[in-house]
């Protein structure tokens, strides 16, 4: 643990990077699920395009798989698409699901790996050939950057979205390795952790929203916002690609609700309280759905973004991240859930019947904690707390507070 603050004295070299992130990784993937899906135009129904199936499972896999894909385990992923069909002898394509293999994925992350090796190797030599010592090799793409401090401890301090994955710390553990074992260094690898359910990423986040140099006002240096599935809106979501709901089968646009906007000032105590709706199907295997019953919603960052509404892998919210996710199970409140039906359906099909859960998300930023709270709301006004995440300033560890 740091016991003090670094102060920097020495930039050794400028921030510099490329697109060497978790995005590149997103990026591949969706190549890969667009030539799969390609022939299968069939599923291109009711607006619904390839294009909007493949950023589903594209966001699908940056929360659900890639956190913890390990390059050590060569099991293959599955991610469900609703009506997919495999031509005879197709590869990789399943009946309702698609396939990425373990070499596919291995071949995408070393891609974006190795630049992001010798951009580690870079500034180390570069300090090394300065004469410096390298108190801090500071690599939070795209900007790293390496300086000394009048503290003598060397580390290669990693941060960002991607400083959580297992390959990203073993391929670059490795690589630091070696270069001590070349060069006789004896650099550090350093991964601040947190106290609460969040990395240090996300509390840097949560610090860079509080600008202390302007006294008591409080300015937000990022953005804050939740990860909604929006009922489609042609005018407000004009551009975008409509996903289909698997549970009525409705036009959703996948967005993010930026509830603390970039530049404006944050109130003190205040909470942002949000409605949210959940859909569940009400029926499973032609029997009817007795769960579990599972909410997931999502808390993102961003240093660029504030309007909602938008994309959330369009060119608005690029670079965005999702600081984690809150699972709860909701299981204990099925007699709560409203019932709801739709009759207006084409070539004869019936009616299409769901499940809804009401519920709110509570936001709140204060100093340097951020707070995210689902809350279930009775109707005589009394309510549970459901579950929340967290993110704080971890003892000790001072990530560039302004």
């Amino acid at each position: 643990m740091v016991s003090a603050i670094l102060a920097m004295t020495v930039l050794v070299l400028t921030h510099e990077g490329g697109t060497y992130g978790s995005g590149a990784i997103d990026e591949g993937i969706g190549e890969v699920l667009r030539k799969r899906l390609k022939p299968h135009r069939y599923l291109e129904q009711n607006g619904i395009t390839i294009e909007g199936i493949v950023r589903s499972l594209v966001h699908e896999f940056k929360t659900s798989i890639k956190p913890g894909w390990d390059m050590d385990n060569k099991t293959n992923n599955y991610l469900d698409v609703i009506g997919l069909v495999p031509f005879p002898g197709e590869p990789n394509v399943l009946r309702n699901r698609v396939v990425i293999r373990h070499h596919e994925i291995k071949k995408i992350f070393l891609d974006v790996l190795s630049p992001i090796k010798e951009i580690l190797l870079e500034q180390l030599t570069a300090s090394r050939n300065r004469g410096l010592s390298i108190d801090v090799c500071h690599l939070d793409l795209p900007n790293p950057f390496c300086a000394t401090s009048d503290i003598g401890v060397q580390r290669v301090v990693v941060m960002g979205g991607f400083a959580d994955s297992p390959t990203y710390q073993k391929y670059l553990r490795k690589s630091l390795d070696e270069y001590n074992e070349h060069t006789s260094c004896a650099a550090e690898w350093y991964h601040p952790t947190m106290s609460t359910v969040l990395n240090a990423v996300a509390g840097g986040g949560v610090i860079r929203a509080a600008n202390k140099a302007n006294g008591p006002q409080r300015i937000a240096r990022s953005s804050y916002g939740l990860g909604r599935f929006e009922h489609w809106d042609a005018k407000l979501h004009k551009g975008q690609t409509p996903i289909k709901g698997y549970d009525n089968e409705k036009p959703y646009a996948r967005t993010i609700d930026w509830m603390v906007k970039l530049g404006e000032e944050i109130e003190h105590d205040k909470e942002y309280a949000f409605e949210c709706e959940y859909t569940f199907p009400s029926r499973k295997f032609g029997l009817p759905n007795k769960g579990p019953f599972e909410l997931s919603d999502e808390v993102w960052v961003s240093d660029t973004a504030s309007q909602s509404h938008l994309d959330v892998d369009g060119e608005h919210n690029k670079g965005s991240e999702c600081l984690g996710l809150m699972k709860t199970d909701v299981t204990h409140l099925r007699r709560y859930f409203e019932t709801r039906l739709d009759y207006k359906r084409k070539r004869g099909k019936g009616k299409v019947e769901w499940l809804v859960l009401t519920y709110h998300l509570v936001f709140k930023i204060n100093g340097l904690n951020m707070n995210c709270r689902q809350v279930f709301r009775f109707e005589d006004g009394t309510e549970i707390h459901l579950n929340n995440l967290k993110a704080s300033l971890a003892p000790g560890i001072n990530l560039g507070a302004s």
